[in-house]
């Protein structure tokens, strides 16, 4: 099946995920036909792949129902854009996986996140990590954050309040 019949089937059974085409073919034609079948977004060959990853990111923000690149939650900022954290208007220096773990919990925050879900989004399904590592992790962030930043939720996982309490 051709890829744009395959895109407009998927969008005519209601499937939501988003969908980033990639082509060679750059007529203005082709690319507001992609468009108005379902794709999200449209690249043509050749691109940088820093343009991809930004392409992504958006895409994702978006299914999210987050259009901005700045999170913000329990007094905290995080700029998606810039990889920048503040807290009460403080920059805060983190790691790398430091911000990961923080744009998870943030882009999710006064949920609950499961243990298992931030182990497999930080370290892939078969990394084989120690089992504390996420532990160790959660705790780098609370020096530099406060300790009111991230709760624990005793045996399901943690999560970041939407307000200071």
């Amino acid at each position: 099946m051709p890829a744009p019949r395959a895109l407009a089937k998927a969008r005519g059974a209601g499937i939501q995920t988003p969908v980033l085409v990639m082509t060679a073919r750059d007529a203005i034609k082709t690319r507001v036909r992609g468009l108005d079948l379902g794709a999200d977004d449209y690249l043509v060959k050749p691109f940088h792949l820093d343009e991809l990853a930004a392409r992504i990111r958006s895409l994702t923000r978006r299914a999210r129902g987050l259009s901005d690149s700045v999170i913000e939650a329990c007094g905290m900022r995080l700029n998606l854009a810039t990889l920048a954290v503040e807290i009460r208007g403080a920059p805060v220096e983190l790691a790398r996986r430091e911000f990961a773990l923080l744009r998870i919990l943030m882009e999710r925050a006064g949920r609950i996140v499961r243990r298992e879900d931030l182990e497999t989004s930080l370290y892939g399904i078969d990394a084989g990590v120690d089992s504390n590592a996420l532990e160790v992790q959660v705790h780098w962030l609370r020096k530099k954050l406060g300790p009111e930043a991230i709760r624990t939720v005793r045996g399901v996982g943690y999560m970041v309040p939407r307000d200071p309490k």
